[in-house]
Order: C-alpha cells, then structure tokens, then sequence
C-alpha cells in the first residue's frame, strides 16, 4: 500500500478585518484547510487567539471569500 500525501491547492483568501481587506494565501488540500491556515496567520498577525478570529471568520457574516489561486 502506497502512502500518499494530498495534493496541495494554493488558495487566496480575501478577509475583511478591523476596517481592512487583508490578502492571505497558503497551500492546502481543501478549502477548510486554506481557511484554518489563513485563521492562523491573522492571529499571530494581531496579536490575538485563534479561537477569536476563526468566530469572526465562522461563515455567519459575509466578511471573507476564499479561492482556488490561478496560475499565471
């Protein structure tokens, strides 16, 4: 049996946070992944806990969009 990692997608991230537009991107297997991934940064970025910015960022509010990054 062939142990084989998931293909990595880069994702671009659009986050509307504290009156800013904030451009993540990241390398992930899924949307969730980039969305986990892209939570992350903007906590270490502010200074904050995650579990704060992944409630912000929770779907609820129309505050972000993540997509598929084209290559050129």
């Amino acid at each position: 049996m062939k142990n084989t990692k998931p293909i990595k997608i880069k994702w671009k991230g659009q986050f509307n946070y504290k009156h800013s537009l904030h451009i993540l991107y990241c390398y992930a297997s899924t949307e969730r992944g980039a969305w986990k991934n892209m939570c992350f940064q903007l906590a270490k970025k502010h200074g904050v806990e995650v579990g704060w910015v992944m409630g912000l960022f929770d779907g609820k509010s129309d505050n972000f969009q993540i997509t598929i990054e084209k290559p050129r």
